[in-house]
């Protein structure tokens, strides 16, 4: 597990360290709208490293006029996520009030599900839970995620 964590707040590390340039799939408002690709390039990172069975997930939460998305990491009974600390920055009037009632967020989760609050925070959506392979990611964005890896280690 220390390992593991380790890993995680390398990647985290190197996007923050790249953020502020607006560089690729990172803006100056890192962690904000930054979960999907931060999640992937962990992925990536990770698959590099020999874990096995990532799951990139998917949970939206309703406000009263719509939803809040995020994307974080499962691996076995393990919740992955760098971003999720976005929700201590956004303004409270986009927020649903459970995202809202369970702050303060960590930036970094590494830690069993139950240890963190984003099964309560967020309903799954099945259809966007899906296995880590690089096979089922698009040719252009692989070759953009790997050459921003490139860069960063």
């Amino acid at each position: 597990m220390r390992k593991l964590w380790e890993e995680v707040a390398l990647i985290r590390q190197k996007i923050e360290s790249i953020a502020s340039e607006d560089k690729c799939f990172f803006s100056s408002d890192f962690p904000i709208n930054a979960c999907k690709h931060a999640s992937m390039l962990l992925c990536y990172h990770l698959s590099k490293k020999n874990y096995k069975s990532l799951f990139l997930i998917f949970g939206i939460s309703k406000t009263h006029d719509c939803e809040v998305g995020h994307w974080w990491i499962e691996s076995e009974d393990l919740l992955i996520d760098i971003t999720a600390d976005q929700f201590n920055l956004i303004e409270d009037c986009v927020l649903s009030y459970k995202i809202k009632e369970n702050r303060q967020y960590l930036p970094i989760y590494c830690c069993p599900v139950t240890q963190a609050p984003h099964r309560k925070v967020f309903t799954l959506v099945a259809k966007e839970r899906w296995a880590w392979s690089e096979e089922d990611v698009s040719e252009v964005y692989l070759d953009e995620l790997d050459n921003l890896y490139r860069s960063l280690m």
